[in-house]
């Protein structure tokens, strides 16, 4: 019996077990999201450092309180983000994730600053997590295909610039 490798991971994902995360398979489509109810609008938007043309729609999902943003190369999903993902044992998961790959500044909109080292990247599990300023939250989780700390800056990541207040 073949098994759904997409399926199953985002079946994890709605579960948020995240401990034994080992990335989104890199064939993903937006067909094999299970329990998950993906809008039709696509918006534009540009992802990491070498400026990669996406797309991104909006879902839901009953695992999760806030929208997600399925993002899209073509057919195939590159990065999923939940905003607030409300995980129950931030620290705990912290701890079996142990250090990352990288530490990278994080933009929140909402106070409006740049946090240094907020977005923890676990590139070959494919995942990253943008930490409150006290790092006793997750602010965003991001979850993508097994990468280097390298390709997610350069090709998957999404960092908004500050913008100036006037």
């Amino acid at each position: 019996m073949r098994t759904d490798r997409c399926h199953d991971a985002v079946t994890k994902l709605l579960a948020k077990d995240l401990a034994g995360w080992t990335g989104l398979p890199a064939t993903c489509t937006l067909t094999q999201l299970p329990r998950i109810e993906v809008g039709t609008v696509e918006q534009a938007v540009v992802l990491g450092d070498e400026s990669l043309v996406a797309t991104y729609r909006r879902a839901k999902a009953d695992a999760y309180a806030e929208p997600i943003k399925v993002y899209l190369r073509g057919d195939t999903i590159v990065r999923i983000s939940i905003q607030l993902p409300e995980l129950s044992d931030p620290a705990g998961l912290l701890a079996k994730l142990g250090a990352p790959d990288a530490k990278l500044d994080a933009w929140f909109a909402t106070t409006p600053t740049v946090h240094h080292e907020a977005e923890w990247v676990y590139a070959q599990r494919g995942l990253a997590l943008v930490l409150s300023s006290n790092r006793q939250n997750v602010m965003e989780l991001i979850v993508y295909p097994s990468t280097t700390a390298e390709r997610y800056r350069k090709q998957l990541r999404y960092f908004e610039v500050p913008r100036e207040s006037e």
